[in-house]
């Protein structure tokens, strides 16, 4: 995974980088704008909502929810992206952390309404993905929805099909979610998984 000063020089050239991947249809960001957008419009319109977005990044999908007057919470481990995303989003509340050590203290006594996190979760190892994830429904109010999008698949033999058709630019780094291998270690009531392309897919949960 790359460190803290590693992210932080890749911030300025992070929209470049994604909006290069995704307008060839290549890994790891083939079906970007869709997962971002689909991932949006779960939200309703004109009912303000409290959103916590976990490895916000730039802010790409939450810049869109903050202009729809909801309020954000969000987590980052690198400066860079937390002085842009807060230049888009100035009256957020944004926290510098490293989600590698489960949830900061600060958000200890929050309920949200959404908790989303996109192309974020794959820097958890696979083994510690479940235990991050059931974390998150202390931290969620009544009919609250998880939402993580990020490159993604259903089935392990569709990872190692990505994999082998990217041997060259693939991040073995990077530990992608497999929804079959983690679905049943999920303790939420409802649990869904969308593919978006070939290499992404969201992830929604109710508790």
């Amino acid at each position: 995974m790359l460190g803290d000063h590693k992210f932080d020089e890749w911030a300025k050239d992070y929209d470049l980088s994604v909006k290069e991947s995704k307008e060839e249809y290549e890994y790891p960001f083939a079906g970007y704008d869709e997962l971002i957008d689909e991932i949006y419009n779960m939200f309703t319109k004109g009912k303000k909502l409290r959103i916590l977005d976990i490895g916000f990044g730039t802010g790409k999908l939450t810049q869109r929810l903050y202009n729809d007057d909801h309020k954000i919470f969000g987590i980052d481990f690198s400066d860079e992206m937390i002085t842009i995303a807060k230049g888009k989003m100035p009256n957020s509340e944004l926290i510098k952390w490293d989600f590698n050590n489960g949830m900061p203290s600060d958000l200890d006594s929050y309920k949200f309404d959404f908790i989303v996190s996109t192309y974020a979760i794959h820097h958890l190892e696979n083994n510690e993905k479940a235990a991050f994830i059931n974390n998150l429904a202390s931290y969620l109010d009544i009919n609250g929805i998880i939402a993580i999008g990020d490159v993604a698949f259903n089935s392990r033999g569709q990872h190692n099909e990505c994999m082998n058709n990217n041997k060259t630019i693939w991040d073995y780094e990077e530990c992608y979610l497999v929804f079959e291998e983690i679905e049943s270690k999920l303790k939420y009531r409802n649990k869904a998984f969308k593919p978006i392309s070939f290499c992404a897919g969201i992830l929604k949960l109710m508790n």
